[in-house]
């Protein structure tokens, strides 16, 4: 039985740095940041290549899942319109697998900081500024009533 865990939080709450932590555990990590560099060039959002992004994710997701594979979709998982269908195409095709989501602590500030502090160590990721963090806060807090309705389960460790 497979797990696939979608990490939830705004950018810079730290999803890639506990992503990372679980790869020891047996999990295979899909990141739309790598994703973004690897079909564009650059980790920068681009709107106009974002939903190639999310088929191409959605698409390794199920690919990994085929395969038995635990996954994780490192990615900010807020926008229902993005992840229910994969939601939905994992119960359809893959019942036996188990979805589970992480909640990650979503602070605007810590989070802002902890991005220019990457920026300044020569990481690279995207500059995502403090106003898009707000936005993707909101989002959050709407993921929380949402994620009832999906009828998916805390990861727990």
């Amino acid at each position: 039985m497979a797990i696939l865990v979608l990490p939830m939080g705004i950018s810079g709450s730290g999803k890639s740095t506990w992503s990372l932590s679980m790869v020891s555990k047996g999990y295979d990590i899909v990141k739309t940041d790598g994703l973004r560099k690897e079909l564009t060039g650059t980790i920068a959002f681009n709107p106009e290549k974002n939903n190639e992004i999310v088929e191409e994710a959605e698409k390794r997701v199920l690919d990994l899942l085929r395969s038995g594979r635990n996954v994780i979709l490192d990615a900010t998982n807020l926008k229902t319109s993005q992840r229910r269908p994969l939601i939905e195409k994992v119960r359809e095709f893959f019942p036996e697998t188990v979805i589970k989501y992480k909640l990650m602590v979503s602070d605007i500030d810590t989070s802002h900081e902890r991005i220019q502090e990457d920026l300044r160590n020569g990481l690279e990721r995207s500059a995502v500024p403090k106003e898009v963090l707000e936005m993707q806060l909101a989002e959050f807090l709407r993921t929380l009533e949402d994620i009832k309705e999906e009828q998916i389960e805390p990861f727990e460790e």
